[in-house]
């Protein structure tokens, strides 16, 4: 439970960052990701159910898309972050729930 609000975490991060001055191509795109993954970490964690594929995907996207907005480290590090911890609290989830 406690990475699906790490995940929570890190997407209000992603949003905030998106607010830094000297990358207004990313104000849109990290608003976006960061308020997704946020949603479906919270979501996830009050819930119980695995919707954090969909933040693994958003995190994939904020880490790969970097090159192209220029916001590169807090993009990489928080997308690769995301993406990890998501994957594995839906792999666990998925896993307890399998038989």
């Amino acid at each position: 439970m406690w990475r699906t609000w790490l995940v929570y975490l890190l997407g209000l991060w992603t949003f905030v960052s998106g607010f830094v001055p000297g990358y207004p191509e990313s104000l849109l795109h990290n608003g976006l990701v960061g308020l997704v993954s946020a949603g479906l970490g919270v979501w996830d964690a009050l819930s119980g159910r695995p919707l954090m594929w969909g933040a693994a995907a958003g995190g994939l996207w904020l880490a790969a898309s970097t090159p192209f907005l220029g916001n590169l480290w807090n993009n990489v590090l928080s997308g690769v972050v995301i993406a990890g911890f998501s994957f594995l609290a839906g792999f666990l989830w998925e896993r307890r729930h399998s038989f």
